[in-house]
Order: C-alpha cells, then sequence, then structure tokens
C-alpha cells in the first residue's frame, strides 16, 4: 500500500475520530441545557404553589383554613408594596430571579337596589289560611269591588257570618269581571243572618301561595290564620270549591287598610369593575433582570386563580410568574445566601467559592450590583458589603467571605 493512501486513511480516521468527539459533546451540552431548562420550570412552579397555596404568602384562610388557589386581596396589596424590588422572603429563589404579576379579570354587573318599607292604604283582598291547608289558602272572589263599594264592604265584612250566597257558575273564577253588582253601593245596611244585598255573591277559591302578586302569610292581629294580600292575583291557579260558605272556623274579610308594602329603595345600577393588576419582585422597582446577553434561561408560567376581598366578594384572575436565570441573577443568589447564613450565624466565618463568567462589567454601587442597565438590588439586612468591582468580559474565580462583621466579594 503507497504512502499516500496510507495518508488518507490516517487523516479519514482522525476526522472520524473528531466528528465523533464533536457530536457526543454537542450532546452533551444539549442534555445539560435541557436538564437545566426543565429544573427552572420546576423551581419556578414550587415558587407559584408556594404563593398560591401558603398562609405565609398570598393564600386566603378562613376559619384558620387555607383556602388554596384563593389570594388575599389584602395579602396582595402589601406584597405589591413590600417586595417591589427583591423577591419576598418566604418564596426565596436560589441561583434565579422572578417577578409576580397578579391580574384581576374585569366584570359587568347589575346591582340590583335594596328595599324599604312605606306605608300604602290599599283594598285588601279577601284572603285566609287553615292549619289544614299547607302553602294554600281560601281567597274569596266576589262580583263588587270594595273600592267602590265600600257600604257594600261594610255592610258584609265578614263573609261567613253573612253567609253571602255563591255565584252562579256562569260567574266563572271572576264575578266582578263576569257577573258585576250594579248596586246600590251606599247604605245598603247591616247583613244580617244570612240576608246580603240582592245579587251580591263570591266564589270561595282554593289557591297556592304564589297566585297573588303580593301575600303577607303573617296572621293578623286578633285573627290568628287570616294571611293579607293585595295587588294582582292569577285566579287560572285557583280551584273553585263549590260551596257558598268555607267549612273552616277561619273567615275572611272585607276590607281597606293601611299596609307597609316593599319597595326598591334606588333604580338598578349598572356597576363595571375595571381589570386590577399587581406586582411584584424582579422588574417592578429599580432591579431588573440582566441583560439579554448575560441571561441563560428565561421561562413564563401561569395559573388561574380566585382573588377574593372576603367571604363573599371575589373575582376571577391569573398569576403568572417570569423567571430568569443569567450573570446577574446567580452573582446576587451566591451573595445573598451568604447574608442569610451570616444572618443566621453571626460570629461564623462563611467562605463560598465559585467559578463565575461575566459577559460584561458588575460594579456594586452600595445597594444594587449593576451590568451595564440592569440592577439587581442585594438584599442583605444590616450587614455591609464589600465589592470588588469586574472590569471586563471573562471567568472569574468568586470569592465570598463573611469574616463576622462584614462580606467581601473578591476575584
Amino acid at each position: 500500500m503507497s504512502f499516500f493512501i496510507k495518508s488518507i486513511i490516517i487523516i479519514l480516521s482522525i476526522l472520524s475520530f473528531v466528528t465523533i468527539i464533536y457530536f457526543s459533546e454537542a450532546s452533551r451540552i444539549a442534555t445539560i441545557e435541557e436538564k437545566e431548562s426543565s429544573e427552572l420550570k420546576m423551581d419556578s412552579l414550587e415558587i407559584l404553589q408556594k404563593l398560591v397555596n401558603t398562609k405565609d404568602c398570598l393564600a386566603y384562610e378562613y376559619n384558620s383554613t387555607t383556602q388554596k388557589g384563593n389570594l388575599d386581596i389584602e395579602k396582595i396589596e402589601s406584597f405589591a408594596a413590600n417586595y417591589s424590588n427583591f423577591e419576598p422572603k418566604p418564596a426565596k429563589a436560589v441561583d434565579f430571579d422572578y417577578s409576580i404579576k397578579i391580574r384581576q379579570f374585569p366584570k359587568n354587573f347589575t346591582l340590583y337596589p335594596g328595599e324599604k318599607m312605606v306605608e300604602k292604604k290599599v283594598a285588601l283582598r279577601y284572603l285566609c289560611s287553615s292549619p289544614a291547608k299547607t302553602n294554600k289558602f281560601i281567597l274569596i272572589s266576589c262580583n263588587y269591588n270594595p273600592k267602590t263599594c265600600q257600604g257594600v264592604c261594610d255592610a258584609c265584612g265578614e263573609f261567613d257570618e253573612c253567609k253571602i250566597p255563591d255565584c252562579p257558575s256562569s260567574c266563572g273564577k271572576d264575578p266582578l269581571k263576569n257577573c258585576p253588582y250594579t248596586g246600590p253601593c251606599y247604605n245598603v245596611g247591616s247583613c244580617p243572618d244570612g240576608q246580603p244585598p240582592n245579587n251580591v255573591c263570591c266564589r270561595y277559591l282554593e289557591c297556592p301561595k304564589d297566585a297573588c302578586e303580593h301575600l303577607i302569610d303573617t296572621p293578623l292581629l286578633g285573627h290568628r290564620h287570616c294571611w293579607v294580600g293585595y295587588g294582582e292575583c292569577n285566579l287560572s291557579k285557583c280551584n273553585d270549591t263549590g260551596c257558598s260558605r268555607w267549612s273552616g272556623r277561619d273567615h275572611g274579610h272585607c276590607t281597606s287598610g293601611t299596609i307597609e308594602i316593599p319597595q326598591p329603595s334606588a333604580k338598578l345600577v349598572n356597576i363595571t369593575i375595571p381589570i386590577g393588576i399587581w406586582g411584584f419582585g424582579v422588574g417592578f422597582g429599580t432591579s431588573s433582570f440582566s441583560p439579554e446577553a448575560a441571561r441563560k434561561e428565561k421561562i413564563e408560567l401561569v395559573l388561574p386563580v380566585t382573588i377574593r376581598y372576603n367571604e363573599t366578594t371575589s373575582r376571577e384572575g391569573e398569576i403568572k410568574i417570569i423567571a430568569v436565570r443569567g450573570e446577574l441573577e446567580t452573582i446576587t443568589s451566591l451573595v445573598e445566601d451568604v447574608c442569610l447564613k451570616a444572618e443566621k450565624n453571626p460570629n461564623k466565618e462563611i467562605v463560598l467559592r465559585r467559578d463565575l463568567y461575566f459577559t460584561y462589567p458588575v460594579t456594586y454601587n452600595g445597594t444594587h450590583l449593576q451590568m451595564l442597565e440592569s440592577y439587581k438590588k442585594v438584599d442583605c439586612g444590616s450587614i455591609p458589603i464589600n465589592f470588588e468591582n469586574i472590569t471586563q468580559r471573562g471567568e472569574y474565580n468568586v470569592e465570598i467571605i463573611y469574616n463576622g462583621s462584614i462580606i467581601n466579594v473578591r476575584t
């Protein structure tokens, strides 16, 4: 075999080996990225669930029981006011930052006014009830109008005592309409011993409670089983008993009187509840996420929620989380992690070292870390921070040390 052919075989073998190594490494990197993305999604969902379902965060409590999926409007407003630059401590993220946006959906509805009681003089219907008639009553339908024939009404005030005869069947259920009394209506005298004015007659109908427009089923004073009715009655719902005297110990009255009638206290009101939006975390104050080129991952998740104002009032809405893992988020999380440990163990030395890559310079102004136009507030309580600025792009071995009084960040 010639030297030339051997050289070609060696070159092809090397290229094949390099290709295999390249694709293996690319596959490994892709697998790592997919794993990191999946981890960020699970971590973000865990934060979202904690915010929605725990009493230390936004969950509504009723009778000391946490109502999962129901957000307390007072807690929402408190978080929006107190956590406009960083995540709340009860739901602190590690190695990434997030912002929360809560949206209440708009709603249109009509508010029906309440009722007030007013006194009104009306001609009362002729009603009686009996303990044996559940949810039913006797309506006495006569052929004269108590408004225009007041004299007859006075003479025949109590129908069972007066023994007013039954109207002919041709009069139907409404004798006032089909065979009205023609008079006289005044000075008719009394009605003793079953002698009512000539041609006065009535029908005795058994009706359900919903037959009359307005029915007060509270017994009248002195008449234990008599009800009061006013307004129109639907006689088609009633049945004719076929007798001129109700076989019961109760009796009906022909009268007019003053009663209290419920009337609307105001007109109907159309109300529109506008969209409501609250937010907290990174992006709602002076803090912001890493610049685009310095971001590794970003994910958005949304959950439906109920925003509850009290035990009876609630609105539908949604809660959205935007989570970002980037260079600025990573260095801030590491510093805050040391801060948290230092607060718990103020007399103990704490050392953390990590290899980090920075696309842009990072500086510290006493409250915020800055990368280009992005700022990240560092929540370190009362512990001072001495930060050695990162001046150029590159990979650094970052050392964060707490010595009992101050946190030093250096490379």
